[in-house]
This record gives structure tokens, sequence and C-alpha cells, in this order.
């Protein structure tokens, strides 16, 4: 049966972690679709856990020199027979009716690509904390992306496979915000669907290298910055907003609180009113000091 959606799933020593992630696409109901799950050159025993799913509509794609996420994304794209393409990261899931709710939520408004609300899954005094991620709004433009990407698209975004030959492959240069590039790219000829339903689990990983977060926003300020600045002048200032506040986010992470208020300072500056980007990164870190850890969600499937 041809396949309805590609599945692309990047891995990279986490034989631990994958399998849970491919049962939570075959648990997937009423869909047709194919998991192409791209080994960038592990070193650990994929093997024994792929050897978990016989008979599964399941393709090992190998890499024999680690090329990063967005190579790894490229090589599954290029092998997809599917009318859609839809991405997971290896150590999150899907929740029950994932594919099938946002198929129709897409093919409804006549949409070539979107993402779903989720849940980060956070570890917070030995235990697990599901955090729920609200959407945007329905539709997502250009000037909604320019604030950042918070819509974790490597685990809720679905596109039809013929836009990836219009807007172009993931750019390998990025080793971070590969996925922020590619949106905005997306964005200057579509809309983004956002369905307003949690059906992804993101599990909170270790933070990427500093230098990799450095020279990815470097790289999207050159790209877009000034592609923006001649095109539209304010959405230039609110995506520089929206670096300062990754830059903030990065100095949170290393513990710089006083060069993350620098950034913060030099974000509200740009936009002090409506700045999307410091609701989205520092408004939850003053939330959870000023509250604490948010009450634990119980998804589906998991244990109480």
């Amino acid at each position: 049966m041809t396949p309805i959606v590609s599945v692309v799933i990047p891995v990279y020593n986490r034989a631990d972690l994958v399998g849970t992630a491919v049962q939570s696409v075959l648990d997937q109901k009423g869909i047709p679709l194919e998991i192409l799950l791209v080994d960038d050159a592990s070193t650990d025993d994929l093997a024994s856990t792929v050897a978990r799913f016989p008979g599964a509509p399941l393709t090992v794609l190998r890499h024999a020199i680690n090329g990063g996420a967005a190579v790894s994304r490229n090589t599954g794209i290029a092998a997809a027979t599917g009318e859609w393409i839809a991405f997971l990261d290896s150590d999150d899931i899907w929740l029950p009716g994932k594919l099938e709710q946002q198929l129709t939520f897409l093919q409804d408004r006549h949409l070539v690509g979107g993402c779903t609300d989720y849940y980060i899954r956070r570890a917070v005094d030995k235990d697990e904390v599901e955090e729920r991620h609200l959407a945007y709004c329905e539709e997502l433009s250009l000037g909604d992306l320019v604030w950042g990407c918070y819509v974790s698209p490597g685990a809720t975004l679905m596109v039809r496979r013929e836009v990836w030959k219009e807007i172009g492959p993931l750019d390998p240069d990025y080793r971070r915000f590969e996925d922020w590039d590619w949106l905005m790219r997306f964005s200057r000829h579509h809309h983004l669907g956002m369905l307003a339903q949690p059906l992804s689990c993101v599990r909170f990983s270790a933070p990427a290298a500093r230098q990799q977060v450095v020279e990815g926003l470097i790289r999207l300020q050159i790209h877009h910055g000034a592609l923006l600045a001649k095109e539209n002048p304010e959405l230039a200032r609110r995506f520089r907003a929206g670096i300062a506040m990754e830059r903030a986010a990065m100095a949170f992470r290393d513990h710089r609180p006083l060069i993350a208020a620098w950034h913060v300072l030099c974000s509200l500056a740009l936009v002090p009113v409506s700045n999307l980007a410091f609701a989205k990164v520092v408004a939850p870190r003053v939330r959870g000091a000023t509250y604490g850890a948010k009450p634990r969600v119980i998804l589906p499937g998991s244990s109480g």
C-alpha cells in the first residue's frame, strides 16, 4: 500500500530511546505510513532496537559519517514516497491520533504544512513533569516566525512532499536553528497551520553546544536579517529582537544572568510592546521561579 505519510526519524546513539518513538508512530491508526529511520553513524546497538519491529513498514538509512540533524532529515526527505512528510525526533513521542487529527486539520484548511501543540517533558526533582506548549494561532505567517522557532518542528511538523522541492532542503551548514531557517523560507510562500491540540511529547534534552548556537544565530542574521531589512524594516526589527532573546536564553543556560539580562533589555529596546520572544523565553522562567514546577500531566500510556 502506498503510504500517505512518510515519517522521518533521525537517530544518533539513542538506541535506548528510539524504540519508544517508533512504537508511538506504529500506534497511529487509520493512516498508511512508512517510517524512515536515519541512522546518523550511531555507534550503539541500534540493530537490536530495530529487530523489535519485525514486519513494520520501517526502513533504516545509514550514514557512514555523522552529519547532524539537517543532513539526516534531508536523507529521509529524499527517500520519502508518501504524499506528506512528518518528523519525529528519536527521543520524542507522538500521542494517539496525532497523524489523523493533523492531516484532517491541514486538509480541511487547504494548508500544505503545519505543526501541533505539544508537551515538554522535563526532569524535575528526580521526576518528570510535562508542560503544555500553547499554539500562537491557527495559521502562522513570516511575521510570527521572525520571533523564533517555538513550534518544535522536530516532533510536530508535517508538510506535503512536493513543498520540499519548492522551498529546498534544510541547510546542512546549520548545526543549530536549521528548522527556524527553513520555516522562515517556507513562510514566504505559505502559512503554517497550528493545530491547538497537544499531540506530541518533547523530551527536554541537553542544550546544543554554545558554539553551534552562536554560529546558527550569526548565520540567521546574515541570511534573513539583510533581506528583511530591505523588504520590511518592522519585521527586521522584530527578527533582531528575537535573535537577542535567543542570546538571552543561551546566557540563562550558561548561568550568566547579567549577560542574559543585557540581551533581554536589547530585545525590549527594539520591541518594547508585544514582544513575543520575551513571552516565549523569559516569562516561563519567571513563572517557574515564582510559582515552582507546574503540576504533572499524565499522558496516555504513561504511568502516574
